[in-house]
């Protein structure tokens, strides 16, 4: 068998041709622009429709945070009156500082039992980076360490419904004014003791009580939109704690059924 010999010229063009085929097969041809526009178009589509469902499994979670925070504000209401010879604190006259001030308000009263405010060196006070008065689901956070309370008590707080009953000390009202005893309540299960509060804009609390006379307003309300006391921010519903302990959501479209005068006031069942 014979072998044909390569001259120098033939042995340079096969090398020649073989560092092409190499070069070839190490760069892959690019994407063109329509090929990169359809993926970018494809994963926007994909991200679309992603981004809702992420939407409401975080707020389930954040309205499960905030159902927590009020079972505890729950089982600090009990204990307080289980050291209070079964009196239950005031929405906002507990006989420290001023009344209607942050220190004689019912969220104070409960500070030994869910330890959150201290007062500092200037004589205000400040909130532990804990604060288990603030609803996770609020979107008006106050500056670090702010002290806050973003749910709101109801009148069942208080012994009497009169409209001046919260500030009085004097006997007003029937029955007269005063604490209320955790056995005075008609229908624990039912009497809903504290609440998602509304938050309105430039501020980070919500009002300290609310009566049935301030609460009647925003079951007659609309919309959400038009609510200023209840703070309907779980995808339209509140959160909100009963005199048993047991905390549960309210929708805004039961809200005439859910929060009517005997639930709010823990009488007249």
């Amino acid at each position: 068998m014979k072998f044909l010999a390569l001259t120098p010229a033939d042995r340079r063009s096969h090398e020649s041709n073989s560092f092409l085929c190499l070069f070839l097969q190490g760069h892959r041809k690019a994407f063109t622009l329509v090929e990169l526009l359809v993926v970018i178009a494809i994963i926007a589509i994909l991200a679309s429709l992603a981004f809702p469902a992420l939407q409401k499994s975080m707020e389930s979670s954040r309205k499960a945070a905030c159902n927590s925070n009020l079972r505890q504000i729950g089982v600090s209401l009990i204990s307080y009156a289980n050291d209070h010879d079964g009196y239950l604190p005031r929405t906002v006259n507990n006989g420290v500082g001023a009344v209607n001030s942050m220190e004689s308000s019912w969220y104070m009263a409960l500070n030994p039992y869910m330890p959150t405010f201290a007062k500092n060196a200037s004589g205000t006070y400040a909130a532990s980076a804990n604060n288990l008065f603030l609803c996770p689901s609020e979107t008006k956070r106050p500056p670090a360490l702010t002290a806050a309370c973003q749910y709101l008590a109801s009148t069942a707080l208080e012994a009497s419904t009169s409209t001046t009953a919260t500030t009085d000390d004097t006997g007003v009202g029937t029955p007269p004014a005063g604490p209320v005893k955790t056995v005075s309540i008609e229908a624990p299960t039912k009497t809903v003791l504290v609440v998602d509060g509304y938050v309105a804009l430039g501020s980070y609390s919500s009002a300290v009580v609310a009566n049935w006379t301030s609460v009647s307003a925003d079951v007659a309300a609309g919309s959400v939109a038009n609510t200023k006391l209840l703070g309907f921010r779980h995808t339209e519903a509140v959160n909100a704690v009963y005199a048993d302990g047991h905390a549960a959501a309210i929708n805004f479209t039961d809200r005439v059924d859910a929060v009517t005068n005997p639930i709010w006031t823990g009488r007249g069942f």
